[in-house]
């Protein structure tokens, strides 16, 4: 029985960190919002990534 709660705790966990498309805030190191960054997998499975608005340009 503790091996198939196992099973499934680490297959949940599997599905949740493939989960990295949608809409991105990119922070700098003081924490700062930077951009708006699109990530999506196109259609030969590559992941890229659109930056749709730089925020607070200086």
């Amino acid at each position: 029985m503790i091996k198939y709660i196992l099973a499934t705790i680490l297959i949940c966990q599997i599905s949740v960190a493939q989960q990295f498309e949608g809409y991105w805030k990119t922070v700098d190191e003081d924490g700062e919002a930077k951009s708006i960054v699109k990530v999506y997998k196109t259609e030969n499975g590559n992941i890229e990534g659109k930056a749709l608005r730089i925020l607070n340009e200086s």
